[in-house]
C-alpha cells in the first residue's frame, strides 16, 4: 500500500464520517444512533490492494456510560 492509498484511504474515511456527523448532530439532534457505510472506489487505489467496505456508527452515550469513559480516558492519559 502506497502513501498515496493511504492518503486517499483517509480522506474517503474523513468524507463519510463528516456526512455522518452532519446527520448525525443536524438531523437527529444527536439522539438517534447512525451507520454510514463506505464502500471504497477500487479506481482510486493501486491495483491489487483489497479493501473491505467499513461501517462508522456514531450514537449517543448514556450517562452511566459517559462516567465510566471519563474515568478510562484519564487513565489512558495518566
Amino acid at each position: 500500500m502506497t502513501k498515496k492509498d493511504i492518503e486517499n484511504i483517509l480522506s474517503a474515511l474523513g468524507e463519510a464520517f463528516i456526512a455522518g456527523g452532519c446527520s448525525f448532530v443536524g438531523q437527529n439532534k444527536m439522539q438517534k444512533t447512525i451507520e454510514v457505510v463506505h464502500v471504497f472506489d477500487k479506481d482510486k487505489f493501486t491495483p491489487g490492494i483489497h479493501l473491505p467496505s467499513v461501517r462508522i456508527i456514531i450514537e449517543p452515550i448514556k450517562e452511566d456510560d459517559e462516567k465510566n469513559l471519563i474515568n478510562i480516558n484519564q487513565n489512558l492519559i495518566n
